[in-house]
């Protein structure tokens, strides 16, 4: 069995602002997206679980920030496949759903984030877990 990352270099400090963004509500993927990049991070997005399984398998990120509640499965499937890579990315995991922390919980995410809470709640989270500076 080969790796998949055995064509790719090791993550490197440099590539420690890497987010893939899986959200299946385009409005809310695009203002994420613009949000994170303005503030510094190199972002993929991905509309679907799947295409976020597919650009997992093939590309390391530090952050795989995933809805709880996509089209065609859960984050907690995101997650598993995330977990999986070499080197693993943190995972938070976002729902507009009050059981997002319970969410969180159950799939092993690194952190959470309730959809409609301030963005700037997010990226101090995700500042806090790639260990950025504001």
């Amino acid at each position: 069995m080969t790796n998949p990352y055995d064509s790719h270099p090791p993550m490197m400090p440099s590539d420690t602002r890497t987010v893939l963004l899986v959200e299946d509500e385009p409005d809310l993927r695009n203002l994420l997206a613009l949000v994170l990049a303005d503030a510094g991070y190199v972002v993929t997005t991905a509309a679907t679980g799947a295409a976020a399984l597919t650009i997992l398998a093939t590309t390391p990120y530090a952050l795989v920030l995933t809805d709880y509640h996509l089209p065609d499965m859960t984050g907690k499937a995101v997650a598993q496949a995330a977990h999986q890579c070499v080197p693993p990315p943190m995972v938070l995991l976002m729902s507009g759903s009050p059981e997002i922390a319970r969410y969180a919980r159950t799939v092993g995410a690194d952190a959470w984030f309730q959809k409609g809470d301030p963005l700037t709640t997010l990226l101090s989270l995700i500042r806090h877990l790639l260990g950025d500076r504001p």
